[in-house]
């Protein structure tokens, strides 16, 4: 490799680490002038930087191909790789309401366990997530992907505003999203005290630590 080449090549993947899709699109385009069987070479990474800028389709359609022919996966497997780098990488553009969703995923799970965000970062993802989940059906019954997210959004928004310092979005938004499966009434009577106890146990940076109101009690049995 040509030193040259490999100041672009070097130079495209900070761009892309730093969000940059065009800038990275143009060192691609200049190492592709050079040596275009490198080029070809870098199609995840041009597929990635394509997605910055809003062209998020195509940059699917590429890194799948990539995976289908350098790492041999299965063509439905390399979709759903894809569909996770775009996850992180899917910038409006032609972004349908799926990769929407799953950039909302993301999000909230780069909040919740990753990184400090602000709760105005998490508002704005949960309600994302939440306006799209009736609209964006699983393709198949094991589209983890998209049932899973739905299933942890409850812990997953609550934990992105409790890293976020807000503890009292973090119980409202647990409080209201918790899997409501209680079938009799005594059970029903008994979600209250599930929550809190599951919420304080579970959601590390507020937890105990959050008491916006007492529980409510259950009323006292007829004889």
């Amino acid at each position: 490799m040509a030193p040259d080449v490999g100041e672009l090549v070097t130079a495209a993947t900070r761009k892309l680490m730093h969000d940059d899709g065009a800038g990275c699109l143009a060192d691609l385009d200049r190492v592709a002038a050079i040596d275009p069987k490198l080029d070809l070479r870098l199609a995840a990474t041009r597929g990635q930087c394509e997605m910055l800028v809003g062209q998020c389709q195509q940059g699917k359609e590429r890194i799948a191909r990539w995976y289908e022919t350098d790492a041999g996966m299965l063509p439905e497997r390399a979709m759903i790789t894809a569909e996770q780098i775009g996850s992180m990488r899917c910038r409006e553009g032609d972004s349908s309401e799926r990769d929407r969703l799953l950039r909302a995923y993301f999000d909230l799970s780069d909040g919740a366990y990753m990184n400090r965000r602000s709760p105005a970062f998490c508002k704005t993802a949960l309600a994302t997530a939440r306006e799209l989940i009736p609209r964006v059906k699983p393709r198949a019954p094991d589209d983890g992907q998209i049932t899973g997210g739905a299933q942890a959004l409850f812990h997953t928004a609550a934990s992105c505003f409790a890293r976020a310092g807000d503890c009292k979005a973090a119980w409202s938004t647990y409080r209201e999203l918790f899997p409501q499966t209680a079938t009799t009434a005594e059970a029903a009577a008994m979600m209250p005290q599930i929550i809190r106890e599951s919420y304080d146990s579970s959601i590390l940076f507020c937890g105990a630590k959050q008491r916006e109101a007492p529980i409510p009690q259950s009323p006292p049995q007829r004889r």
